[in-house]
Order: C-alpha cells, then sequence, then structure tokens
C-alpha cells in the first residue's frame, strides 16, 4: 500500500479508479521493474482493496479488472543428479569447515510469512535425508534447518528482548548467499535455490 501511495498519491478510498491502478503499473515500468515484479504487486495491491468491496466500503470495483503486465516464460532450471550429489557433498564440507557454537534448548513460535499453513506430504527418501540431516547436528540443536551459530545468535537477541515477530517471519538471513557459496563450491555455474524444488518435482529426489 506504501508504494501505491508513493505512486499515485495519499488520496481517499473511494476516490480510488481504474486509471490510478494503470498509473501505478507505468509508475513500476519507470522504475525498471520486471513485468513479473509488477504483476506481483498488482496482485497484492488487488488483495488489499478486494476486503473493501465485500464489506461495502467501496461502490465500485476500482482495480477488480486491471491487466497484469505479461512477461516471458524462462526455461525451467533443473538440476541433474550429479549435480544434486555435489550439492550435498559441498554442503557437508561446508559444515565441516565453519565453526559451531553451542546451541540452548530454547525454542520460540514461528510465523509463517503467507496467512496459510500447509500440511505437505514427505517421501520416504526425503524423510530418511532429513532424519540423517537432524542427527548430524550437535546436541541440543531443535531444528533442522537453522544452523547451531543461527541459532545461537537469535537466542542472544532473545534474551536481549530484541526478538519481535517481524524477525520470526524470516529466521534465516542471507540464505541465498550461503546457499549460492555452496553451489560455487559444488562446481555448478549457475541456479538458486528454487531450482531444487523445480528439480525434484520435474524428475523426483536423486539417488545415491
Amino acid at each position: 500500500m506504501s508504494d501505491f501511495i508513493q505512486c499515485i498519491g495519499d488520496i481517499g478510498l473511494q476516490a480510488v479508479r481504474y486509471e490510478h491502478g494503470e498509473r501505478f503499473i507505468l509508475c513500476w515500468f519507470d522504475r525498471k521493474a520486471t513485468a513479473a515484479m509488477i504483476a506481483k504487486k498488482v496482485r497484492h495491491l488487488k488483495r488489499v482493496f478486494q476486503p473493501a468491496e465485500e464489506r461495502g466500503q467501496l461502490d465500485h470495483r476500482a482495480l477488480r479488472r486491471l491487466t497484469l503486465p505479461k512477461s516471458a516464460k524462462q526455461k525451467v532450471r533443473v538440476f541433474t543428479d550429479d549435480e544434486c550429489r555435489h550439492l550435498c557433498k559441498a554442503t557437508r564440507q561446508y559444515e565441516e569447515e565453519g565453526s559451531l557454537k553451542k546451541d540452548r534448548d530454547d525454542t520460540w513460535e514461528w510465523h509463517v510469512k503467507d496467512i496459510d499453513r500447509r500440511m505437505l506430504p514427505l517421501t520416504a527418501d526425503l524423510v530418511k535425508l532429513l532424519v540423517e540431516h537432524q542427527n548430524s547436528e550437535p546436541e541440543g540443536n531443535p531444528y533442522v534447518f537453522v544452523p547451531p551459530h543461527q541459532h545461537e545468535r537469535i537466542q542472544e537477541f532473545r534474551r536481549a528482548g530484541k526478538w519481535t515477530v517481524e524477525h520470526t517471519r524470516f529466521p534465516l538471513q542471507k540464505f541465498c548467499y550461503y546457499f549460492n557459496k555452496i553451489r560455487r563450491m559444488a562446481g555448478i555455474k549457475s541456479g538458486i535455490f528454487h531450482d531444487l524444488r523445480r528439480t525434484c518435482l520435474r524428475t523426483g529426489l536423486p539417488r545415491g
């Protein structure tokens, strides 16, 4: 909503019109944003105004028919079986080379960044990998994907009273930075973390 106000101005709710949505889109194109990013912002903006429409606070559907910018479909990046094995090996190497701090038993309530909580089925292979990973963690580390040093850092924030609800939405900072570091250690030139999900969906978990 703050982005909308920056582009359009601080106007009253009933004053919002379809042309304001178009101006919002043009504003972000002027900022050199990608079509995909703009489309995401427009979808978020529509969801902001939808409750007001449903409650009758808006007597018109100002942004409901706003057309989303289209972006060219990019080729789906899928890691090969060899790349997945190299990533797993590099991850273990990265953990062995990193310094670990002693953990505490304290845990905290997690707040998901989305509204919905989802229950996802896990394959037997994935459950085995998760168990093996958790068993390799130092005693007392309660989370599977929170590194021990990060867990201790979070505890320091909590003890100092600086741990907020917003922090619980994103407990792992610089996640992409560490993944890219591991990817380069594995000898893989390109790829992002979400490519692992696409790889799993398309080819299944690698064997061996």
